[in-house]
Order: C-alpha cells, then sequence, then structure tokens
C-alpha cells in the first residue's frame, strides 16, 4: 500500500491511533485495603485501588478479575496525564485467600492499557462462639446454679459438706444460702393426717 495515498494515509492514522491508544496507560499497581480480613455478619468488604501512568488526551481500558467466581469489573482511563489511581469495592461471602488482578483488557471501542497487576487478600471465617460450660467450684464448694451469669459470668459457690446431715424421722435435709439442716418433712406430715 502507498503511503501517499488516501487508503494508506487512513491506515497510517489508525496505525498511529492504535499505537497511542495502546500506550495510553500502563498498569502498575493493585493495593487493596487490607490483606487480610474477617467476615462480619456472613460479608467481607474490601477496598481496592488500581494505579499506574497514564498520557494525557488518550483513552484505555482495563480489566478487574477478584477470583472469587463472580463478575469482575471494566473500567476505562481517560484524559489522564500522570499518575493514575482508580477506586473499586468487591464484597466476598466465603473465606479463602483471593488472587486479584487488574490487566489491559479492550472495553467496547477502547483499546486496552498496558500492564498488569496483581495482589492478595485473605478472607478468614469469623470466630464460633465456643460452648458455654458452667463454672467450676472448688472441692468442699457447690455452684449455685441460679447466680450463674451467662452474659457477665458472674457466679457463686456456697460451702458443701462433706457428708450429707443425717435427718431423723419426719425431718429432711436442705442447704439454703450457705446454711445446712434438717427441716419438718411437711409432705409426710400432710399424709399422716390424711390417714
Amino acid at each position: 500500500m502507498n503511503p501517499g495515498t488516501p487508503a494508506g494515509l487512513a491506515a497510517g492514522a489508525c496505525l498511529a491511533f492504535g499505537m497511542a491508544a495502546a500506550i495510553a496507560g500502563d498498569i502498575s499497581s493493585i493495593q487493596p485495603s487490607a490483606s487480610s480480613i474477617t467476615l462480619q455478619s456472613g460479608k467481607a468488604v474490601v477496598n481496592f485501588s488500581v494505579g499506574g501512568r497514564a498520557a494525557g488526551n488518550e483513552s484505555c481500558g482495563y480489566f478487574v478479575e477478584y477470583g472469587d467466581g463472580n463478575a469482575g469489573d471494566s473500567r476505562v482511563i481517560s484524559k489522564t496525564s500522570g499518575q493514575f489511581s482508580r477506586p473499586h469495592q468487591r464484597t466476598f461471602v466465603n473465606p479463602g485467600t483471593y488472587t486479584i488482578e487488574a490487566s489491559g483488557r479492550r472495553h467496547k471501542t477502547t483499546l486496552a492499557c498496558n500492564g498488569q497487576a496483581s495482589t492478595q487478600v485473605t478472607v478468614v471465617a469469623a470466630a464460633t462462639a465456643a460452648a458455654w460450660t458452667p463454672p467450676a467450684c472448688p472441692e468442699g464448694w457447690a455452684l449455685n446454679e441460679r447466680s450463674v451469669n451467662r452474659r457477665t459470668g458472674a457466679f457463686y459457690c456456697t460451702a458443701k459438706p462433706e457428708v450429707e446431715l443425717q435427718c431423723g424421722n419426719g425431718l429432711r435435709y436442705y442447704e439454703r444460702d450457705g446454711i445446712i439442716g434438717c427441716r419438718e418433712n411437711r409432705r409426710a406430715r400432710d399424709d399422716d393426717r390424711r390417714d
């Protein structure tokens, strides 16, 4: 093709435009707001910043893949001179280590940026609540189960004799507020009255 003909000039202009657009942006970094994050209420939100250099009055496209199996994000860098930084956000719902990559990709009619960058983010499962274990009292003491407050952990113990008191006929053993003793067995007395 002769460069002096209209077709040659058009081809040269397209080639020059394509080269200018191809070098319009160079992706060089992707930075997460945290390299490790814990799921809260089943979600972990991470902000990312994709950065690099771009020439003025030109445009190029790039794509961010988050490694979680869901659709990524396409963006266009347009009319930026010097350094650029573009924000992104992703909500992860499963624990794991994800590789996030930003790379040049054609977006509609915009040619792809140059370069690529990647990073990793670890999403950690929320700690599960340990099974509740009742507090223990020292030997010779008994836990007052009604005193246990699961929210605060407060409780108290009462003295417990090594051997229960032996109560006579018509009496029954009891413990109350750190006191032990024998008391009249009212049920037995009521049964005797009925006879």
